[in-house]
């Protein structure tokens, strides 16, 4: 199984936790990693990523060329609502590959491809999602078909998601509810396929398309509870917690997915030179070890008071006062 994630990302610089992304990568040798970007590559890249340079207006012609439509994308958030689209945007680079899939940066990989490769084994799936009720944004793998990969235009809203540009829908995932949040109510048990959403969401077209082999399954880690620790090695993601000054597993996961840590204000990334073949990931930050020494908690701690809260309330008031202009 020979697989692709296809990941533009459009910014000033990369993003803080690209070397730990970058590392994690590296040992899914069955995986690629397409990365579309307008930044200059890094000087050491693995040989399973590749640099492809463009802009966000490239991005845009690709999505006329295959559908008609100019999305007009400015900001690249927009993007997050195109990635149902990949498979058709970006054809020309998945033409070899078995799978392709969206996915996101903040996402630091375990055992990827093993994962797959379990999955496959039991089933050739169509769609292999990371989360269990709806497909999942970080990522999301598709069987590389004509018509898998046509799928994103079987919504009945497809035109307006890619029309207006200004707005994200969800569409990649499962859209809301009067402008409102609704995964909880998946997550609680409700059937999406009931509930009224500002459009009909890929994961509502992919559950209502007859004939699709689909794989739903719990395989990444999008947040860290009190008291839990991440172990993350050059063979796993490991969820567990502190045992004895040591580490105590409990589950595996393929990844974990950084989006409810990154903007909090008491979370610190590390300034490691050289990403450790060991490390741990708790709610506050990162360590090489389980049991963090006492120079690492008093650093921490003084970071939060005269860096991350400051920073966290300034940007909190200054997002109040340009909301009022």
């Amino acid at each position: 199984m020979r697989s692709i994630v296809l990941l533009p990302y459009f910014s000033r610089k990369l993003p803080k936790y690209f070397s730990l992304f970058l590392a994690s990568v590296e040992k899914n040798r069955d995986t690629d990693f397409l990365i579309f970007t307008n930044l200059k590559n890094p000087e050491q890249l693995p040989k399973n990523v590749i640099w492809k340079k463009g802009q966000l207006k490239d991005i845009n012609t690709r999505t006329l060329q295959q559908t008609g439509i100019d999305p007009g994308i400015t900001r690249a958030y927009k993007l997050c609502d195109l990635k149902p689209f990949y498979g058709l945007i970006f054809s020309d680079l998945i033409d070899h590959y078995d799978y392709w899939a969206y996915g996101d940066m903040d996402v630091i990989f375990g055992n990827l491809d093993q994962f797959l490769q379990k999955i496959c084994r039991e089933e050739r799936y169509d769609i292999i999602s990371f989360r269990v009720n709806w497909l999942s944004g970080c990522l999301c793998f598709f069987r590389n078909d004509p018509k898998i990969n046509q799928l994103c235009l079987q919504s009945r809203d497809w035109k307006e998601v890619l029309s207006t540009p200004e707005h994200y829908f969800g569409y990649d995932e499962v859209s809301w509810k009067n402008g409102r949040m609704i995964f909880w109510k998946l997550v609680n048990g409700q059937d999406l396929i009931e509930l009224q959403t500002d459009v009909q969401s890929f994961t509502e077209v992919v559950m209502t398309a007859p004939g699709l082999k689909m794989h739903f399954g719990d395989l990444v880690k999008e947040s860290i509870e009190e008291h839990m620790l991440l172990e993350i090695s050059a063979e796993k993601v490991l969820i567990g917690s502190r045992f004895q000054k040591g580490f105590q597993a409990a589950y595996e996961m393929a990844a974990y997915h950084l989006v409810s840590e990154k903007n909090r204000p008491y979370f610190r990334f590390p300034a490691w030179k050289k990403v450790p073949e060991r490390y741990y990931i708790s709610r506050s930050g990162f360590s090489r070890k389980p049991a963090r020494s006492t120079a690492e908690k008093l650093s921490h701690s003084a970071h939060l008071l005269f860096r991350s809260y400051p920073l966290y309330y300034f940007k909190k008031i200054r997002k109040k006062l340009r909301g009022k202009n």
